[in-house]
């Protein structure tokens, strides 16, 4: 039965890939001609159609989406219309930068949510419920870019405490980027597991395991706790796929050099190779981690049936 469900799903996963490269491919075809602006405004219509014919951009939609599909298959997405360098290369240099700061976003995330959430469950009803919720609402709806240009005027122009681009020299320079980019997932999850403890809490077994005695510590930590985390890993999984994702509005406000500002230079310089190459990438990351999440959540809790 898992291996029905895991071929079903790498099935799945394939048709998502295919028709992310489908649209990505029909939207930089209908952003405008890459060639106007790559070439001199004096530049003859006879100049112009030289350049189509040597970047292939001259034969018809089905021929060039048909010769990108299996190109991208075999992870050849061109050279760059700009650095004329190879596009899968250049996304590879700036993914580690993207990964890191993904990770390091996730990290704060889980640090602060755990507690937060704990502390509201166990303080049902009470101010310090009240108070966790009301900062997990304002972190769920605060805007990022916004987030993002607060931080760097109080901590970088009014105090001068931490860098305000992404320089990648050392710790100081993720603290800001990554409480950015956390801030959406350390709300949703707190607010999740503030709510799974609670349901937790309630069950049979916590009330037998304080009618044997248990330490109220143990009783949180290895009975309430432990089984409410199994969903919060699911979600977990999905918000480091989100934040791989989600990372570009971050890295242009800072400019980190990640994959996302890549892709934003490249939508501006109509650099069709490398956006591709960029979309393709961070998509093939956003369905395997929801795949692994997917099998681990069976994994995690065995009463769960994989189907």
């Amino acid at each position: 039965m898992l291996i029905d469900f895991f071929a079903r799903r790498i099935v799945q996963s394939v048709l998502v890939l295919l028709g992310v490269a489908t649209v990505v491919f029909g939207l930089m075809h209908l952003s405008g001609d890459p060639v106007r602006l790559l070439a001199p405004i004096d530049t003859t219509s006879e100049e112009l159609a030289t350049l189509r014919k040597a970047y292939g951009l001259d034969r018809p939609l089905v021929v060039q989406y048909w010769d990108f599909l299996t190109s991208a298959a075999r992870g050849d997405f061109g050279t760059s219309l700009r650095s004329r360098q190879d596009a899968l290369q250049l996304v590879f240099e700036r993914l580690p930068a993207t990964l890191y700061l993904s990770l390091a976003s996730l990290g704060i995330a889980l640090l602060t949510a755990i507690p937060l959430g704990v502390i509201a469950a166990l303080n049902h009803n009470t101010w310090r419920d009240r108070l966790v919720m009301g900062v997990a609402l304002i972190g769920q709806s605060m805007p990022v870019f916004w987030l993002g240009i607060l931080l760097i005027m109080v901590f970088a122009v009014w105090l001068n405490v931490l860098p305000a681009t992404g320089t990648r020299d050392g710790w100081r320079s993720y603290v800001l980027p990554a409480v950015t980019l956390g801030l959406y997932s350390m709300a949703r999850t707190a607010r999740f597991l503030r709510t799974e403890l609670l349901d937790s809490l309630g069950q049979d077994y916590i009330r037998t395991a304080k009618a044997k005695g248990a330490r109220p510590a143990r009783v949180i930590w290895r009975h309430a706790l432990r089984n409410a985390l199994i969903p919060v890993v699911t979600l977990i999984g999905l918000d480091l796929a989100a934040l791989l994702a989600g990372s570009v509005i971050t890295e242009t406000i800072f400019a980190w050099p990640g994959v996302g500002r890549l892709a934003i230079n490249a939508i501006y310089n109509r650099d069709f190779p490398v956006l591709q190459a960029s979309v393709m990438v961070v998509s093939t990351i956003y369905v395997v981690v929801n795949l692994i999440v997917d099998l681990l959540y069976g994994v995690l809790d065995p009463r769960i049936e994989v189907t």
